[in-house]
């Protein structure tokens, strides 16, 4: 199994054949975008938009593995991400490392 940094997305889902832009600029999360070295990450839905710092109970259990296909930098540290959705992938809250590093 590979290991995907995971990057929770408010309000959003992202299905495997769509490609569709995303804002991100939570510090977190713009680790995970560091951390994807091949360029692959998991985007997992949160429960709760509303949480600022998502713990494994606020995301589902399902997400898609995804493509960083360019990242923009963009005013007051945020950044724009196309990201390509690849595959589904199932996530057992217990393999959510607190690196928010999953394998799938």
């Amino acid at each position: 199994m590979t290991r995907y940094p995971v990057i929770p997305v408010r309000d959003i889902v992202l299905f495997p054949g769509v490609t569709m832009p995303l804002f991100i600029k939570r510090p977190r999360t713009l680790a995970a975008v560091a951390a994807a070295g091949d360029g692959l990450v998991l985007l997992v839905a949160q429960r709760q938009g509303a949480a600022e710092t998502p713990t494994a109970s606020d995301l589902y259990g399902i997400g898609t593995v995804a493509r960083l296909r360019q990242t923009t930098v963009l005013s007051e540290g945020a950044h724009k991400l196309l990201v390509s959705g690849d595959r589904l992938a199932g996530i057992p809250v217990e393999r959510l490392t607190a690196a928010r590093r999953v394998q799938a």
